[in-house]
């Protein structure tokens, strides 16, 4: 009777440890948190999307505002670090044409303003670029830049 249980406490000993092991929840993710700059201005307002580069597993994302960032649960591996900046109260997408029609309309109130970003142009440098992500936390400064001319 001693010999089967110094069996058994043996083999729990060695296989027990393993047995939690897949037991944590899911895949590994990190929290990624940092700064979104357009032409060096902070983006007011806007969305940061962490897509898997190889279009296999989960996105995340989260919002931006005044130029910060801090998404949890980011899907370790690499992403695709795309952002989308959004005009001042709507917190949706807004277009080129949009931002515009807003900025000439600042003008003609001859209010002084500082200007920031309300849309970023498609094609903008620094968008949509792999960053690998960590276990842990991971710190990321996306500057973007306007589109390049042909």
């Amino acid at each position: 009777m001693r010999l089967r249980h110094a069996l058994f406490a043996a083999l729990f000993a060695a296989v027990g440890p393993g047995l939690g092991a897949g037991c944590s929840g899911g895949d590994p993710t990190g929290t990624v948190s940092g700064e979104v700059t357009y032409n060096g201005v902070p983006v007011e307002s806007g969305t940061i999307q962490f897509t898997p580069k190889d279009g296999k597993g989960a996105a995340a994302g989260g919002p931006v505002t005044a130029g910060k960032f801090d998404v949890k649960n980011v899907p370790v591996g690499v992403m695709l670090v795309s952002v989308t900046a959004s005009a001042g109260g709507s917190g949706g997408p807004v277009s080129s044409e949009d931002s515009a029609r807003e900025a000439a309309e600042r003008l003609a109130a001859k209010k002084k303003f500082v200007d920031k970003p309300a849309a970023i142009p498609p094609g903008a440098g620094g968008n949509n670029e792999p960053f690998e992500v960590k276990a842990g936390s991971n710190t990321l400064k996306v500057q973007l830049t306007p589109p390049r001319t042909r």
